[in-house]
């Protein structure tokens, strides 16, 4: 279940490898005769000091690797050469061809279980079932774990880079958080969103702390936001969400007062109002102008319902609407700039990933688990954003992470 749930203490994680009295599982090394394709891997100098004079020995060491080529994956066998060098007076093996690493799961079949796992909300277990049926290899659990280590590190510089970008860009910032568990410990998923970048983060607390870690006070763009307090310091123009002061106010419709259910009843219906409208806008039935010239009207008339609301006889109402009344005038900031929406939508249909992924998986077990998801979520998201593929992006990352070459960029 997903339901709210105390804190559980913290764990001992069980030895790896066989437990006594089970017999170990290990992969055998693949047939020659059935690879799909086999490579010899020969250096002419030695790989540390570049020495050229080196001892070619007839010993080879079988290296496999299983990668997605040409939409199936295929085996593939590397016969690495034993060669020595006499100025290092050390032994050594050829190196693999540039795009490999000493991993069994290539580049591009890490990038598919990466998005498998993240993207299309697959357990371990489904992604070894869908392995198999498709290409009739086997992967075992803790392949797949290794591989999601290696992507993890291997996204750390993106996942910065996503960052980065979204702080120091003009478009519309977007930001939200949701509640995950991390080792049986409550934990939350800070999202900071735009129309082109998405920057996930999962953190322990759910307090201004955790929130200056993802956007600062100052900032060179609007910030769309709820109501939630550690929002209120940022200096720049905000935009509070409607919906979520719609959800707020039509709690109160089921109220014992006739007045406040009345009251309540009213602001909903203007609310409900401006949002047709603003939508209508989008899709180009209205201009700018005609649309803020409707709003303002229901702009005046929620202003009289809040007076009527704090001085009203209902005091759980009252008290609310006090709330309401110090951030009524961030409700309006969409009336004057045209690329700000009403609502947090960005945002929320941003997180609904991670809100489906999080049934599936129940949360995570360590740090590291908790990275991968943030890591893997923001790079998926951007790629989605931005049209571009998922698989090739992650490939190529892979390939610069393993070559300590320059990472591939969003643009």
């Amino acid at each position: 279940s997903t339901d709210q749930k105390g804190n559980t203490g913290s764990k001992d994680l069980s030895r790896r490898g066989a437990k006594p009295g089970h017999p170990a599982h290990q992969r055998q090394l693949l047939d020659i005769d059935k690879a799909h394709r086999v490579i010899d891997c020969t250096d002419k100098h030695c790989p540390k000091c570049s020495e050229k004079n080196i001892e070619h020995h007839n010993i080879f060491s079988q290296h496999d690797v299983l990668e997605i080529e040409d939409g199936a994956v295929r085996s593939l066998i590397f016969l690495r050469q034993k060669i020595y060098c006499p100025h290092c007076r050390r032994y050594y093996l050829s190196a693999l061809p540039n795009g490999y690493s000493n991993t069994l799961i290539g580049a591009k079949l890490h990038g598919f279980i990466a998005s498998c796992l993240v993207n299309y909300h697959l357990s371990t277990r489904q992604l070894q079932d869908l392995i198999w049926q498709l290409w009739g290899q086997k992967l075992s659990q803790g392949a797949i774990n290794t591989a999601k280590k290696r992507i993890h590190g291997a996204l750390e510089i993106p996942h910065t880079a996503i960052h980065e970008e979204i702080l120091e860009n003009e478009e519309v910032k977007y930001i939200d958080e949701t509640s995950w568990r991390e080792s049986g410990k409550t934990a939350y998923v800070w999202l900071m969103t735009t129309k082109t970048l998405a920057y996930f983060n999962i953190n322990s607390r759910r307090n201004l702390e955790a929130r200056l870690h993802m956007l600062p006070n100052v900032v060179n763009a609007a910030v769309c936001c709820d109501g939630y307090g550690v929002y209120h310091s940022i200096k720049t123009v905000v935009q509070r969400c409607l919906c979520h002061i719609f959800r707020n106010i039509n709690k109160f419709e089921s109220s014992r007062d006739p007045f406040t259910r009345k009251l309540a009843d009213d602001m909903t219906t203007c609310l409900d109002r401006v949002l047709k409208r603003h939508k209508r806008y989008r899709h180009g039935e209205y201009s700018f102008k005609a649309m803020r010239q409707y709003c303002r009207r229901y702009q005046r008339e929620l202003e009289v319902f809040l007076e009527m609301g704090i001085y009203g006889s209902d005091t759980s109402f009252s008290r609310f609407c006090e709330g309401l009344w110090k951030d009524f005038w961030d409700w309006w900031s969409f009336l004057d700039n045209p690329s700000l929406e009403p609502t947090n939508n960005e945002a929320e249909r941003t997180l609904r990933g991670i809100v489906i992924l999080r049934k599936k998986i129940m949360f995570t077990q360590s740090i590291w688990g908790s990275e991968f998801v943030s890591r893997t979520a923001s790079v998926v998201q951007t790629l989605k954003k931005r049209s571009m593929g998922v698989l090739d992006f992650l490939r190529d990352t892979m390939h610069a992470f393993w070559a300590s070459a320059a990472f591939p960029t969003f643009s």
